[in-house]
Parts: structure tokens; C-alpha cells; sequence
């Protein structure tokens, strides 16, 4: 039988159990099928069937039944199924097996085992038409009765070959797992996959306790063994109990009845096997109990423990956890201390002993730990560095000297984490005026930066307010403040930038490097907004403050600036070189926020390139790090839209201009939603909607002092040609002489190549064709120098627009011929069929140059349908003159009929009309 499939159904599984659902499926559909599904308790055994079900049912009569565990009476679940049976079956039975089957759903335990059998036989045995189909879910408490009437029928000739069976039963580790027979093989077993990351969160995320960070999210996937029950259980407890369980009650009770039927030397084994995180080496096993090796044996053999690498894991981290927390605290503590023992990595041990130490302050203890994380931070590991400093506040006395330093370290470390809600948490603990100015300047900045991420610049603004209403006089910590109001206000970009650049004078810079660093960042930005360029004087600046700086995020660095500004500023080889060293540096940092970052931006400087192969995998690396950092950056939002415009992915640009924008994207959400609409409308050539959404976003950005073109999408061109074709020559030109000047003023051959593009087609619109078309070769060199490719293709297409006579014809035909790879490498849909059109019309302006203008006109009426006499009426002439002249147009053109003449003119070449 062909195997039916729901769409809807199959959307429903995720993308990790499909294949196995393809095989309930075939099981399901197929006469005879047999499938034992098999998972631990919560995995989605049910679901599976329920989506087997929805599909079988439409092809085949399916019986569905659920074995109570509480319900031990004979015969419930044959009685369950009988139930599910449909009315019309029942009138064809013989009237002992209809009574039977009535006496079994009325009193299951009344019925008569051996009368089961034959009724039951003869009930499938008429539905074997249609095809019957038996699903049985929690199998494992099928009652004995049942199973066994089940395998008689099932066994009989008349039922084993159109009869499907389908049960569920749930994995406890016993021989029961693998009890099949008879009524199935060992290849009917079918295993239920844990679901990955991704999949989880989006159940955790469907059930309302998905607002964990990124990295909570992952650690419970994995600490899940990929189980939805689970994941649901164990970010319930992190979100409202005590963050650090292992495991919450619900989950460790199941894992205790399974550790319950362990041997003591196994469950021992599981237990080291997870104290020791990364594995227990395996000749290591013996320090902890007589027969090491043994133990472990017997754990891989039972299928709690597996061996990889000569090291011993637990085979579910749940598991694992549920070993050590049935462990007392004493115990629990010696796996530890005797773990700190063994010849493991320092870090391994320095944590293992600070497991093994009892609750409480230890300064020795934290002085270790608080040293291990800076050098973890050094070599790159964000992560580690994190887990260590909070050990080390957790060793540190309420009253101890280093405390809130300790504490504004670890709140860096978990924003370069990219775990917003543990640096807020962290820095709630005490209250950050009363810090000295050095860690009030460091406290403040990652605050700042965390509210930012969190909710934007309302936030920031409201507690940036308040805290300077309690710092009451102007002073040291209130410029502080200020400085991180300012760079997020809405006011005008000039005077904000003075402000700051007042306030950078009067900080210091041994005591508040981290704002005064902040200050110079911010005025480099508002510099690059105003069309200034990059401060190489400020950046100098900036760098020699970064050596005060211990935990700077990496996105607030002078190389980020390296990375990020350049393509803006028309530079993409800067830019891509910047970029490579970045995001490689924020890889090895773990700093998914800044990895998200840097790949959003260098998949911009590709679509910009037109190289648009390497601009997808960017993109698609980057939104595989969104998934995994706190926020989503600005730059991510940009960098779609860009490309949904060239794809013109209408779905995709919908999201940008009417979805949801991070906190931090919405900053300027109405520059980037106004620029996307009005440039999604320039590229369709619907100049009148271009027109109002640029010139909206163009006054969006002038509202701000934003000047600089590559800071708001280059709309400015595209508007500037919009305002051409519908006549509006003064304010086109007005744009073309405001980039024409910066690109004079920076010396950037695209900003000037683009304003003289601009000039081309002002010269052209005003009559003087002679000097467009020079203005517009001249454009050409600049734009081949600044490197955009899809610019180019764009020009070229204007130039041949602009073609002259024949040979000026000829030379465009060439040249756009001749950009036909660079616009197939671009792959943009909408700029193709320009260039297309630009060809044909080309082409056809070089037919009709060879007809009399007789000819042309009437070539021109006979190519859209006109009759013969009706060209003759319309230009007053006889129908053999008419017929003469369509005779010399298929002479000079090679052409034998009208369908031929209408093809040549199917550009919309014939001028004139009915």
C-alpha cells in the first residue's frame, strides 16, 4: 500500500522523529505491520502515536486503546479497544460472538477468554476490507488476559496478514525491553530519538517556561537527555526553585526505581561517572569501589554507563544526576574529594574540591577560584571563566574586602556570556552606588549594556534617571550616568555628540576608563553618523584605554569598530578583513552576541559585494548564533532585510517592515522599516510609494544628524531616481549634489560614483544627452572602483538606456552582455529582468533602425493585432500599400509571418495603438 501522509501531521513532529514516524507510518498502513515503540517516560511516545493515528485513519479502520496502570481487571484493554469499534461492524457478526463482544465492554472481567478469541477473530476478519490497524498505548501495563488473547488472535491466518499492531511501551531498563515475542521481532522495536536542542526550546517555549537564557536553555536540553517531560521539569525548577538542582522530585523518583534494580557497585559507578562531568577515566573506577572494571562492565551491559575514549559516561545525564542526589551529602562530598585527587586537568580539580568542601566562605578557596577565572577569561573561555567566578562569590564572606569586585566581575562575565538575566541578577545583590568609582564605572557599563538588550532604550533611560536622582549632586558617578543616558538619546545627533565629548574631558581615565571608553566609542559613532568617517585619532584613544580594561565585550572594542564601520563608509576590504579576525575572536570567546554580530555584518558586506553564495552561508551561520545568544544584535535585522530584497522574499520582507525588532533594534526600527519598504518599492519601479517610504526614512534619519549614506541603507540613490521619473528634478538633484560632496570631501569613489549616477540621469531627464551619457561612463569607473557590484550592474542597465545611434547601440549592447555573470552571481530576480529588458530593447531599437518610418508604422499596428484594412483606415493609405510595406518589414527583419513580427515586437516597441 502507498503511504499516506498528513502534512499538518508530519509539521507537527519535529524534524529529528520524522523518519521514524515515516516508519509508524508504513507499519501503521501496511497489512500485517508490526511496531513496539520504546522510550522512557515523557519522551513523546504518545505523541507519535497520535500522529500515526491521525494519518492511518484515513485509510484504515483504527481500534486505539490506553492500558491503565491502575485498572488490573481482565480483559480492559481488549474491552477499550472493542469499545472504539465502529456500530455498522457489530449487525454482520454472528449473534454468540456480537453478544460476546457486548458482554466484554459492559464487564470486561465477565467475559470468557476463549470466546474472546473467536469473536475478536471474527470482528478484524470482517474489517479486513478497509484494513484494521491496532494501536495499544503504555503497553507495559496491558493486562495479562489481554496480551495473551492479542497473541492468539494475532497468530490466526486470517487476521496476521491484513491486521496492523502498533503498542508503546515505556523503557525501564528491565529485560522487558526486549521481550517481543510472538507477537513482534526484535526488528519491530522501534527507539524514540531525543529531540535536539532547538526542538526542546520550542517545547519549553509552547508550555510558557521558554524564557530562560540561551545557555539555561541548552544546559536543560542536555541535562534532559533530550526528554520533553524532563526539559519541561527541570526549567520549571531553575525558573522557580532552586536554580542549582540536579534534577526536580518528579523526574529522580522514576530515575530511582531504575537505579533501585542496579547492583550497588553499578549505581556507584553512575554516580562517580557524573560527579566527574567530563567522564570518569576508566581505570579510575576502582578508587571508588572494590571492582572497578567490573562495576563498569556490568553498568555498560545494563546500558546505564557507556565507554568512549577510555572514558566512562553516564548514558543519561538525569540518570546520572539522580545517583549522585540519592547519595547523602557526606557521601557525596568524598566522590568529590577523592575526584580532586586523581591526575585530572587543575581547573577539574580545583572544582572538584570545591565540591567536595562543605557550604560556606572560603577565602582560600575563592582566591583559587576567582584566579582561575581571569585566566580562563584570558584564554578565551567565556563559559568557564563564568562558572568559576560565581564559585568564587559563592566561597566569598558578605563582609570580604575583594566581595564586590568579585561580584561586578562575574556580572561582565555573564553579559560576555550573553546571559542578560544572570548579570542583572548579579548585580541586584548590592546597591551599585555604593560601590567605589573605579567598580561603579564598571558596575554601571554592563547595566547599562544589559537593560539596552533586555528592553531597549526606555530602560536604560528610566534607570539611568533614577539612579542619578539618588546620587543627588553632578558629580564623578553622575556623569557616569549620564554618559550611558546620552548615547541612547533621542535627541539631535550634534548636540548629544558635544555633551559627550564635554564629558569625556572632565572623566578619568584611571578611574572611570569603562565610561570614559564608552564616551569616545559613542562620539566615533555619531562622527560615522554625520558622514565624518572613522576618527583614526579617537580610535587611538580608545585602544590605549582598552589596557585598563580586563573584561571589555568584545562588540565594544577597537577591533569590533575595525570590523563593523568600514563597509558603512563604502570600504568593503576593510571590513572583510576585520570581520574575519572578529568573529574568530568571538568564537573562541564563546561570545555568541558578538559571533551573531559580526556574521550579520559580514553577511551585509557580501550582499553590498554581490557576492550573494557566501552572503547566504553568513546569514545562515548567523541566525544558528542568535539561537544561542540572549538578544538578537541590530545588525541581524539589517542584514535580512538586505537580503530579502535582492531574493524580493515577500514573506521575508513583511517580517522586517511589520514584525518584531529586538529592544535594541527598535532604537532605529523606523529608519529600517521605512528604508526596506521605500527600497522594496524603487526596486519594483513603483516610484510614487518609493518616493513617500524614502522620503520618510530620509527624514528620519536627518531628524537624528544621520548624514552619512551607507548608515541609512543607501536609500539616497534609490530615492534620487524615484524623484527623476516622476519629474521631481530639484530635490534629485539636491540629493546627487549631497553625495557627489561627501564623495569629493572622503575621497570614496562609490558615494561619488553614485552621486554622478545621479547627475547622468538629471542631464538626461533635462535634454542633454551628450553630457548624461559622458556623466554617466564617468559614474561607471568610480562605481567599479568602490567594489558594489550589483550598483554596477544597475549603471550599466541606465547606461544603455542612454544609447545614442547605432554604434553608441552596439558598445551598451556589449557592456550589458558583458555584466550578464555579474547579475547572475547577484541573483536578484527584479535587477535580472531589468537587464533582460534592457537587452531586447537594445536589440529591437537595432530591427526597427532598418525600416522606412512607413514601414515601422505599420510593422508596428500589424505586430498588436491590427488587420490589414484597419491599418489602411487608420493611416489613410490603400491596402495594397499596406501589404507592400509588410512585405519589405518581413524582407529586412527575416521574418515569415505576423506571429514572428508580433515576437519581435513584443518588447512594446510599436509606439502607436488602437
Amino acid at each position: 500500500m502507498t503511504e499516506q501522509r498528513n502534512p499538518d501531521t508530519r509539521a507537527q513532529v519535529p524534524i529529528e522523529r520524522q523518519a521514524v514516524l515515516g516508519r509508524l507510518v508504513r507499519a501503521a498502513t501496511a497489512g500485517g505491520g508490526r511496531a513496539m515503540l520504546v522510550g522512557d517516560p515523557g519522551i513523546g511516545k504518545t505523541h507519535l502515536l497520535r500522529a500515526v493515528v491521525r494519518t492511518a485513519t484515513a485509510v484504515r479502520v483504527v481500534l486505539t486503546a490506553r492500558a491503565d496502570q491502575h485498572d488490573d481487571r481482565r480483559c480492559a484493554v481488549l474491552a477499550d479497544l472493542v469499545s472504539k469499534t465502529p456500530e455498522e461492524a457489530f449487525p454482520a457478526l454472528a449473534p454468540v460472538h456480537r453478544e460476546t463482544l457486548e458482554t466484554l465492554v459492559a464487564d470486561p472481567a465477565a467475559a470468557e477468554p476463549t470466546a474472546v478469541v473467536s469473536a475478536l477473530t471474527q470482528l478484524l476478519a470482517h474489517l479486513a476490507k478497509p484494513g484494521t490497524t491496532i494501536v495499544i498505548d503504555d503497553w507495559q501495563w496491558a493486562d495479562v488476559v489481554s496480551r495473551r488473547v492479542l497473541e492468539r488472535v494475532m497468530s490466526r491466518s486470517s487476521t496476521v496478514a491484513v491486521t496492523a499492531l502498533l503498542v508503546a511501551r515505556r523503557s525501564d531498563g528491565s529485560g522487558d525491553d526486549f521481550a517481543v515475542k510472538p507477537l513482534f521481532t526484535a526488528a519491530d522495536v522501534v527507539p524514540v530519538p531525543p529531540l535536539s536542542r532547538t526542538s526542546v526550546r520550542c517545547v519549553l517555549e509552547s508550555v510558557s517556561v521558554g524564557h530562560l537564557t540561551p545557555s539555561a536553555m541548552d544546559d536543560v536540553a542536555d541535562a534532559s537527555a533530550g526528554n520533553p517531560l524532563w526539559a519541561i521539569e527541570l526549567a520549571t525548577a531553575r525558573t522557580e526553585g532552586d536554580p542549582r538542582a540536579l534534577a526536580p522530585r518528579t523526574v529522580t523518583e522514576v530515575m530511582r526505581q531504575r537505579l533501585g534494580s542496579l547492583p550497588e557497585q553499578v549505581r556507584t559507578a553512575v554516580a562517580v561517572a557524573s560527579a566527574a562531568r567530563g567522564g570518569l577515566r576508566s581505570g579510575d573506577a576502582s578508587a571508588f569501589c572494590d571492582d572497578g572494571d567490573a562495576a563498569v562492565h556490568e553498568g555498560v551491559r545494563r546500558g546505564v554507563l557507556r565507554v568512549t575514549d577510555d572514558h566512562v559516561h553516564v548514558a543519561s545525564p538525569l540518570l546520572g544526576a539522580a545517583a549522585l542526589e540519592l547519595l547523602p551529602p557526606a557521601a557525596r562530598r568524598a566522590v568529590h574529594a577523592t575526584l580532586a585527587d586523581l591526575p585530572l586537568p587543575p581547573t577539574a580539580r580545583l572544582l572538584h574540591r570545591d565540591d567536595a568542601a562543605p557550604v560556606g566562605a572560603d577565602e582560600g578557596l575563592a582566591v583559587q577560584l576567582i584566579e582561575a577565572a581571569r585566566a580562563a577569561r584570558r584564554s578565551g573561555d567565556t563559559a568557564g571563566a563564568l562558572l568559576l567566578a560565581r564559585r568564587a562569590v559563592a566561597r566569598t564572606a558578605e563582609e570580604h574586602g575583594d566581595r564586590h569586585e568579585r561580584v561586578v566581575e562575574t556580572a561582565e562575565l555573564a553579559f560576555a556570556a550573553g546571559d542578560m538575566t544572570l548579570t542583572l541578577e548579579v548585580l541586584d545583590r548590592f546597591d551599585v552606588e555604593r560601590l567605589s568609582l573605579p567598580l561603579f564605572d564598571r558596575a554601571v557599563a554592563v547595566l547599562a549594556d544589559s537593560l539596552d538588550r533586555v528592553g531597549g532604550q526606555p530602560l536604560v533611560t528610566r534607570r539611568m534617571e533614577a539612579l542619578q536622582q539618588v546620587l543627588g549632586a553632578r558629580g564623578a558617578r553622575w556623569m557616569v550616568a549620564e554618559v550611558h543616558l546620552l548615547s541612547l538619546s533621542r535627541a539631535r545627533l550634534a548636540s548629544v555628540r558635544d555633551e559627550l565629548a564635554s564629558l569625556a574631558q572632565q572623566l578619568s581615565p584611571t578611574e572611570t576608563p569603562r565610561t570614559l571608553g564608552k564616551a569616545l566609542g559613542w562620539i566615533s559613532y555619531f562622527d560615522l553618523d554625520a558622514g565624518q568617517g572613522i576618527d583614526d585619532d579617537l580610535l587611538g584613544r580608545l585602544r590605549g584605554l582598552e589596557h585598563r580594561l580586563t573584561s571589555l565585550p568584545l562588540e565594544e572594542t577597537t577591533d569590533a569598530i575595525e570590523a563593523l564601520w568600514p563597509y558603512q563608509t563604502d570600504d568593503l576590504s576593510r571590513s572583510r578583513a576585520g570581520l574575519t579576525a572578529y568573529i574568530r575572536s568571538a568564537k573562541v570567546a564563546g561570545e555568541h552576541y558578538a559571533v551573531a554580530q559580526g556574521l550579520a555584518h559580514a553577511s551585509v558586506v557580501e550582499v553590498l559585494a554581490g557576492r550573494t553564495d557566501i552572503a547566504d552561508r553568513f546569514l545562515i551561520d548567523c541566525e544558528a548564533q542568535v539561537g544561542r545568544a540572549s538578544s538578537v544584535p541590530p545588525s541581524v535585522f539589517r542584514a535580512r532585510a538586505l537580503r530579502a530584497l535582492v531574493a524580493d522574499d515577500r514573506e521575508a520582507i513583511a517580517a522586517v517592515t511589520g514584525g518584531w525588532l529586538s529592544p535594541a533594534a527598535e532604537y532605529r526600527g523606523g529608519l529600517l522599516r521605512a528604508a526596506v519598504a521605500g527600497l522594496d518599492a524603487a526596486a519594483s519601479e513603483r516610484w510614487e510609494d518609493a518616493i513617500v517610504e524614502l522620503g520618510r526614512a530620509r527624514s528620519l534619519a536627518e531628524a537624528r544628524g544621520i548624514v552619512e549614506p551607507g548608515r541609512r541603507m543607501w536609500l539616497d540613490v534609490e530615492l534620487g531616481r524615484a524623484l527623476v521619473h516622476t519629474g521631481d528634478l530639484l530635490r534629485a538633484s539636491s540629493i546627487a549634489s549631497a553625495l557627489t560632496a561627501i564623495g569629493l570631501r572622503s575621497r570614496r569613489a562609490h558615494v561619488q560614483g553614485q552621486g554622478t549616477r545621479l547627475r547622468a540621469l538629471l542631464a538626461w531627464s533635462n535634454g542633454d544627452h551628450a553630457h548624461a551619457r559622458a556623466l554617466s561612463d564617468q559614474a561607471l569607473v568610480d562605481l567599479e572602483r568602490g567594489g558594489f557590484l550589483p550598483e554596477v550592474v544597475r549603471a550599466r542597465i541606465e547606461r544603455a538606456a542612454m544609447a545614442g545611434d547605432a554604434d553608441d547601440r552596439a558598445a551598451a549592447l556589449l557592456a550589458l552582455e558583458r555584466v550578464r555573470p555579474a547579475a547572475d552571481r547577484v541573483r536578484d530576480p527584479r535587477l535580472d529582468r531589468r537587464l533582460t529588458r534592457a537587452v531586447d530593447e537594445l536589440q529591437q531599437a537595432d530591427l526597427r533602425g532598418v525600416l522606412t518610418t512607413s514601414e515601422d508604422r505599420v510593422a508596428g499596428l500589424a505586430a498588436v493585432g491590427w488587420s490589414n484594412r484597419e491599418i489602411a483606415d487608420e493611416l489613410v493609405v490603400s491596402v495594397r500599400t499596406v501589404e507592400t510595406h509588410l512585405a519589405a518589414v518581413y524582407r529586412k527583419l527575416g521574418l515569415r509571418s505576423r506571429t514572428q513580427l508580433a515576437l519581435a515586437f513584443r518588447n512594446g516597441q510599436a509606439s502607436q495603438g488602437r
